[in-house]
């Protein structure tokens, strides 16, 4: 008898990732194109926030307090004129006894 060995045909393993990228073949000229425009649009955004949250910075209302002393009148405020009243309020109805007699004092 003879021994014949048949050879058996095995599958390639598959292989992990390596940590080394291997090359790919040319990517489209439209995805580097969209992908640019995207970075140019997120750097335009960026920019604009911050000039707007720069001008807002320097148009805020700041406060400075002090405590408060006694001392001299530094400044003196006079104004002439007839004064205008801001809100008109109605009245419908008056009180029927005021507990105040005349010559009474209030």
């Amino acid at each position: 008898m003879s021994a014949r060995t048949h050879p058996i045909q095995t599958e390639p393993l598959p292989t992990k990732p390596s940590l080394i990228p291997l090359p790919r073949g040319p990517k489209s000229l439209r995805v580097k194109w969209i992908k640019w425009m995207l970075a140019a649009g997120l750097a335009a955004l960026s920019a604009a926030g911050a000039l707007l949250w720069r001008a807002h910075l320097q148009n805020a209302i700041t406060y400075q307090t002090v405590a408060a002393e006694r001392g001299a009148v530094q400044a003196r405020i006079t104004a002439t004129g007839n004064l205008n009243a801001v809100v008109d309020v109605l009245v419908s109805s008056l009180p029927e006894e005021l507990p105040i007699s005349t010559q009474s004092r209030l």
